[in-house]
């Protein structure tokens, strides 16, 4: 059998995190094993941010599509020569 111990956490906290463990497991611990394993699974601290603005997201995509853009003009040139 597990043993068990207290934490103590502000009530709107504490209102905050039950609510929020409801959706993603049957019990608390569960759930804070789970937020554990998520921010060292992935190296993150807390405090770090995941998301990328809309303006550097756009700036990877545009990246990425010149980049296969490059990619199929190369194919073009060296693959498809010779046919009609």
């Amino acid at each position: 059998m597990d043993d068990f111990n207290t934490v103590r956490l502000k009530k709107k906290t504490l209102n905050k995190f039950k609510k929020y463990s409801k959706k993603i497991s049957p019990s608390y611990s569960e759930t804070l094993d789970y937020m554990i394993a998520f921010f060292e699974d992935n190296n993150l601290s807390p405090y770090d941010t995941l998301g990328m603005n809309r303006t550097s997201l756009q700036n990877v995509f545009n990246k990425r599509l010149d980049a296969l853009i490059s990619i199929l003009r190369n194919v073009e040139e060296t693959q498809l020569v010779g046919f009609p």
